[in-house]
């Protein structure tokens, strides 16, 4: 019995598939079928990955009469690793949208709910499109992987102590100094819905949205300042695979929401196009929070989409070293 064959004899004994077997060991499922098909010669290095992978001793492969011991179907743990990105076409969608609504505050609707209806109507849109995408692109960007129970799943990433170092730094400077931009928006929407004599219960939701923002950013600072350095090696975890970027999507995305939001009740106050340094306040500090928080936001997924789970064997080798 060739190495091959016995390989996929340890395959089907386990209940596994080529491809299974494939992304556990980091081969492609070509390289899984070749062996098996003894087509192609399994070299002594790999060999060793596989009698690990499949916990049997290295002579099953180099002896006739070695029996491999008897291992529950069930023996292997699933772990997922997905690939963290940001779609900038949804970006330049929304800062479209927003260019609309500036343009808007300057010529404004008789009336904000035609405003309140085109923007509606967006949201609607762009909301079945992103779960449209994502619904796609999961299959595409997360990915399975099978291993022994035994095997403690690492995750790693190549990037220096001092880089991540400046990351630390920078996530925490910009929860802090974004506090800025933010309260100059709310508080130039506030005072331009004040001016217009607008309703104390809509000016309490500016002012307990400002305040909801404000905790927001306080808790992604301190979460940051909690975590501390991002270490070289982290524990892989199934349920917090994404490293807690939902934090930071989080009170990104409100952000854009009540921008726009605010940006389109704004456009039909009369008020809106005749007091004009107020008016620019409101504009430029949201453009600027936008952006802000996009480049921050694109900075943070890069950084942790250079963590990867450890090759399966790589990380045993360093423990033994």
């Amino acid at each position: 019995m060739t190495s091959g064959d016995k390989l996929k004899r340890l395959r089907v004994e386990r209940g596994l598939s080529q491809e299974e077997v494939a992304a556990g060991l980091y081969f492609s499922n070509r390289t899984i079928s070749s062996w098996e098909n003894n087509s192609r010669q399994i070299s002594a290095e790999n060999l060793k990955k596989i009698a690990e992978y499949f916990h049997v001793p290295i002579t099953y492969f180099y002896e006739d009469g070695v029996q491999p011991p008897k291992v529950d179907s069930q023996a292997y743990q699933q772990i997922r690793l997905k690939q963290i990105q940001v779609n900038d076409r949804y970006f330049f969608l929304l800062l479209g949208l927003i260019v609309l609504q500036a343009i808007l505050i300057f010529f404004p609707f008789l009336s904000r709910i035609n405003t309140l209806l085109i923007t509606f109507i967006f949201w609607l849109g762009f909301s079945l499109l992103t779960v449209l995408r994502y619904i796609h692109l999961d299959r595409q960007r997360t990915k399975d992987y099978l291993l022994p129970l035994e095997i403690k799943a690492m995750y790693h990433t190549n990037v220096s102590a001092k880089e991540r170092k400046r990351v630390f730094t920078i996530m925490l400077i910009t929860y802090l100094a974004s506090v800025i931009p933010v309260f100059m928006f709310y508080a130039g929407v506030y005072s331009l819905f004040n001016l217009n004599g607008e309703s104390p219960t809509f000016l309490f939701f500016v002012v307990l949205y400002l305040l909801f923002m404000l905790i927001g950013h306080g808790i992604g600072f301190f979460s940051v300042l909690r975590r501390g350095v991002p270490k070289e090696q982290l524990d892989y975890d199934i349920h917090k695979y994404d490293f807690g970027m939902y934090v930071h999507r989080t009170f990104v995305t409100l952000h854009y929401v009540a921008i726009i939001f605010l940006l389109n009740m704004t456009s039909g106050l009369p008020l809106a196009s005749t007091n004009y340094p107020l008016l620019y306040l409101i504009l430029i500090s949201g453009f600027f929070l936008i952006i802000y928080l996009r480049r921050f936001l694109n900075f943070v997924t890069k950084f942790f989409a250079s963590y990867r789970i450890d090759p399966l064997f790589h990380h045993e080798k360093n423990e033994k070293k």
